[in-house]
């Protein structure tokens, strides 16, 4: 995803996002830009600009982590949708 796609769609900073990966749907905050460092912190699920190019980054909990290993594939569809 880059910016004009979300640009296109309107999702606001701090905005409440469902990240759907096969089955499984994990809550997690969307930030234009980078979001302030204090929030950077173990337990963190966010979906962020990337300060090195246009695309944007996702920040999962170890523990999420562990369990979307589990399904993840290559090409496997993830999407993004308002809570």
């Amino acid at each position: 995803w880059t910016n004009q796609c979300f640009k296109k769609v309107g999702f606001k900073t701090k905005e409440k996002l469902i990240l759907q990966i096969s089955d499984t749907e994990i809550e997690i905050d969307f930030y234009e830009s980078m979001p302030p460092r204090e929030l950077i912190r173990p337990g963190i699920k966010i979906m962020m600009a990337n300060p090195q190019d246009e695309n944007y980054l996702i920040l999962l909990t170890p523990k999420e982590n562990e369990q979307l290993s589990e399904i993840l594939e290559p090409l496997l569809p993830i999407r993004v949708k308002r809570k």
